[in-house]
């Protein structure tokens, strides 16, 4: 998984949807548990912290 999470985790915590904007256009969007999201965000912080992005 491109996440870094399993399979199980990914099906419960993020959902694929789809919107239509006011001029007609298809965009993707997703659908984001609280603990899908504090993965996310612990993810992205622990990365940064690795490259010396984060004091």
């Amino acid at each position: 998984m491109p996440l870094g999470c399993s399979e199980e985790f990914s099906l419960l915590n993020f959902k694929e949807s789809n919107y239509i904007n006011e001029r007609g256009r298809t965009y993707t969007k997703y659908f984001i548990t609280h603990d899908g999201f504090t993965f996310l965000v612990m993810g992205y912080k622990k990365r940064c912290y690795v490259q010396g992005e984060l004091n």
